[in-house]
Formats: structure tokens, C-alpha cells, sequence
């Protein structure tokens, strides 16, 4: 019996493995933008953005030619990871971009902005680990679960 298969890849690990080399990504870019609020720059950045892109082209094609291999739950995650990646390729871009020549606070800027991504990601990795779908209330209730486990 053929396992239900996309670019090799069994159908129900396709999405965690896109949520994995999205967070690995991320963290990195929150990792090396605490380092650079104290000036210290650490290598292996363009290693982890590669495996974040690598994530999103997943996300992307799944998504558009492989639809129909997944549920609706994958699908609406899919198209959540798309959609935050470009918007915070966009944020990063442009106003992040225009921070960075204001020394300590665009450092922290971009800071703030990276952690806000990896626990938005964090979150809808969550909301996919409880076969949820990726909906605006099970990603607020998703942010509230992890906000109620740093206070506690």
C-alpha cells in the first residue's frame, strides 16, 4: 500500500516540517537580533533564512498544486505561513529597514518585531498540534495559552 505522499514527503508531516524549518528560521533571526542590540553579530544567518524559505516554498506549493492531498486543517495553515511571511518580509523590509540607522532603537525594533513573529509562529504551531485550523480565534486563544504559561 502507497503512503499518501507530496514532494516525498508523507502528508501528515508535510505541515509540521514547514512549521520546523519556519520556526528554525525565525528563532535564528531573533536570536542574532538580541545579539545585536549589544553589537554582536553571530553567523549561520543565511543558513537558517535558507531553511525558512525552504519552509515557505513547501507551504506555497502545497498549498497551490497539492491542495487536494490536504486537509482543511494543513491547507488553512499553509496559507497562514504565507501570509505572515510575507507580512513580515514586508515589516522587516521597509520599516525595519529604515530603524536600522537609528542605532539602539531600531535594534530593539527589529528586536521586539522578531519576537512578535517566532510567538505568532510558535502559536500557530500549537494551534496545528491540536488539528486546529489556523482561524483568527484559534490563534488569539493560541497567543492567550502561551501568554497564561510565561505569567504562571
Amino acid at each position: 500500500m502507497a503512503k499518501n505522499n507530496v514532494l516525498g514527503i508523507e502528508t501528515s508531516k508535510y505541515t509540521k516540517i514547514c512549521y520546523i524549518l519556519v520556526l528554525i528560521a525565525s528563532g535564528s533571526g531573533l536570536i542574532s537580533n538580541l545579539f545585536a542590540l549589544i553589537n554582536l553579530n553571530i553567523s549561520g544567518g543565511i543558513i537558517a533564512a535558507l531553511l525558512g524559505l525552504l519552509g515557505i516554498a513547501l507551504a506555497a506549493t502545497a498549498y497551490v498544486a497539492f491542495r487536494s492531498k490536504f486537509s482543511g486543517v494543513d491547507n488553512s495553515h499553509f496559507l497562514f505561513l504565507i501570509v505572515l511571511f510575507i507580512a513580515f518580509f514586508i515589516l522587516l523590509w521597509v520599516i525595519g529597514s529604515l530603524f536600522v540607522y537609528i542605532g539602539v532603537l531600531g535594534s530593539i525594533f527589529l528586536f521586539l518585531l522578531s519576537a512578535f513573529q517566532f510567538t505568532l509562529l510558535f502559536a500557530g504551531f500549537k494551534v496545528r498540534q491540536r488539528g486546529q485550523a489556523a482561524t483568527k480565534d484559534n490563534l488569539i486563544n493560541g497567543l492567550k495559552s502561551l501568554i497564561s504559561k510565561f505569567k504562571s
